[in-house]
């Protein structure tokens, strides 16, 4: 379960943005930026399907143990097969490594 969202704006965000790009306005500032609106998640997957013209998603309410068991299976299968060697590569895995990664003096 998620809390309610808040979601801004585009134009609302690109406004907070150019207002404080000048050099005399305030620097290293944290800000939260939130919409008028408190949403469920229920409610904005309704309204990003609504703007993309997709049919509503049926709703479908899973008991809270089957969720726990099925994330911690989804989760353990994903290490197996070796999804955090994809999440965090180490080195170069670009169409230009092999040319980044020969040593000088040899084709």
């Amino acid at each position: 379960m998620t809390g309610p969202l808040q979601g801004a704006a585009l134009e609302n965000v690109a406004e907070t943005v150019a207002f404080f790009v000048p050099p005399d306005r305030p620097a290293r500032l944290a800000l939260e930026l939130a919409g008028p609106e408190r949403l469920s998640f229920a409610q904005v997957v309704a309204l990003h399907r609504a703007w993309l013209g997709w049919r509503p998603a049926r709703p479908l309410a899973l008991p809270g143990w089957w969720r726990a068991c099925f994330t911690g299976r989804a989760t353990w299968r994903a290490g197996w097969a070796g999804a955090r060697r994809c999440a965090a590569p180490r080195g170069p895995r670009s169409a230009t490594a092999p040319s980044a990664t020969r040593r000088p003096g040899r084709n």
